[in-house]
């Protein structure tokens, strides 16, 4: 899906119209990059959508994720960029970067004194009469090399920390385990 790469692929989805959106990572200049390729329903290459998804400043230096938006055809790429911190990247529904989300379609999210940041999962979910953004990953702590907390963050659908939520956007919960790449999903009830 992204001619010169070997593709490890993360996704597959369709939009309320029956097309089919192919994702998936491939590794470069030390981080991941998500490119994506939209079909037809009837399985046609539409070469209008734009496949890049990352790019040096959408870079990923964990293996990134995509959630995908079928009712309006947006995705978000996530992972960690490369200063250790939470990424979320939006994209539109012709797969160019949404400058109404973050910087120029990049939010970061930074937790205190901790350092791996990174996403695991995003869910989406209306509050109230707001849309709202569920950030959750692990974090490492810096006082050890031991411990990773799940760490959450709720951004609004602009990007921005929803401060109320948790402290100034942000959770944190101590676990046992080690490994900032662990898995995680998420769900809103």
């Amino acid at each position: 899906i992204y001619t010169g790469q070997d593709i490890s692929p993360n996704s597959l989805n369709t939009d309320d119209n029956g097309n089919i959106y192919i994702s998936g990572g491939y590794s470069i200049a030390g981080g991941y990059d998500t490119t994506v390729r939209k079909f037809s329903s009837s399985g046609v290459l539409d070469s209008s959508y734009t496949a890049q998804a990352g790019g040096s400043s959408a870079r990923s230096y964990s293996y990134p994720g995509l959630v995908f938006d079928g009712g309006e055809s947006t995705t978000y790429n996530y992972g960690m960029d490369q200063n250790y911190k939470m990424i979320v990247a939006k994209r539109t529904s012709t797969g160019t970067a949404d400058a109404t989300f973050g910087t120029n379609g990049i939010t970061l999210v930074d937790f205190t004194d901790t350092y791996y940041d990174n996403v695991k999962s995003v869910t989406g979910h209306e509050f109230g009469s707001s849309f709202k953004i569920i950030l959750v990953g692990r974090t490492r702590v810096q006082s050890t090399t031991a411990i990773s907390n799940i760490s959450l963050a709720r951004i609004n659908d602009n990007g921005t920390l929803d401060t109320t939520f948790g402290t100034a956007g942000k959770v944190s919960i101590p676990t046992s385990f080690s490994s900032y790449t662990n898995f995680l999903f998420s769900g809103v009830d």
